[in-house]
């Protein structure tokens, strides 16, 4: 299942096209995106140990959702793996932040749905509430390790509000 309004590895996509990154610096990240959302959406998914799996995945997306609403781009970043970490940049973050809070509003609460393994990654997905959102918001977290630590490395929204252009 493909979700759409996206922080992902190197950026931010929407059902395939790069979202609200519509400035053209920012081309070569939204093709990258694009790649990568489409190798980890084609790909199987494993059983995991949900219970070890959400020992790291609920505290660092809480953590990214809760920086969204703060605006607070070195706690967003904090969990990031490298190439998240050059891919999405502050200035993006605070584009992205702030478009995302005027079009669904501030992040309330999640709930876990389901975690699986696509290739080398983990992938955990939840359902969340947000101010100005009447559905429900699906995230979908992607966490690869690095040295030992499970680091994020895609961020996935899907949003009715987020599809509004």
């Amino acid at each position: 299942m493909c979700f759409s309004g996206v922080f992902a590895p190197h950026g931010f996509i929407e059902r395939g096209v790069m979202y609200t990154l519509k400035i053209g610096r920012l081309s070569l990240a939204a093709m990258t995106l694009l790649f990568v959302a489409a190798v980890l959406a084609g790909c199987g998914s494993d059983t995991v140990d949900e219970e070890k799996v959400r020992q790291y995945a609920d505290p660092i997306t809480e953590n990214v959702l809760m920086a969204v609403n703060e605006g607070s781009y070195d706690k967003f970043s904090r969990d990031f793996d490298q190439q998240m970490k050059k891919s999405l940049p502050e200035q993006v973050f605070r584009e992205l932040s702030a478009d995302t809070r005027s079009k669904i509003g501030d992040y309330l609460d999640k709930e876990f749905l389901k975690a699986g393994r696509q290739e080398r990654y983990t992938v955990v997905y939840y359902r969340a509430q947000f101010t100005k959102e009447k559905e429900d918001v699906i995230i979908k977290a992607v966490f690869s390790e690095a040295g030992g630590k499970e680091l994020l490395s895609g961020f996935f929204m899907d949003a009715q509000g987020l599809r509004k252009k």
